[in-house]
């Protein structure tokens, strides 16, 4: 069984890119959203993550102008 420590948690990675942090943040346990400003990165994610049966909320625009709610983890690399 794999170790879920982040069980019951949410997430929310700035900036995700194509969801190289979301995805392990997922496997983890996490209720993961990311968010970029370039909507082909969030299609390209969003793929990805259907492609492998993670389910994780992605969002395109700039984080202060959405309406994303409250996180227990926040992330933001590179």
């Amino acid at each position: 069984l794999a170790a879920r420590p982040l069980a019951g948690k949410s997430a929310l990675d700035i900036g995700c890119g194509a969801g190289l942090v979301c995805e392990p943040l997922t496997r983890l346990g996490a209720d993961v959203t990311g968010v970029d400003a370039a909507g082909e990165n969030v299609s390209a994610a969003a793929a990805h993550a259907e492609g492998v049966g993670l389910d994780i909320r992605y969002m395109a625009g700039e984080v202060g102008a959405l309406d994303i709610g409250t996180f227990d983890l926040v992330t933001c690399v590179e």
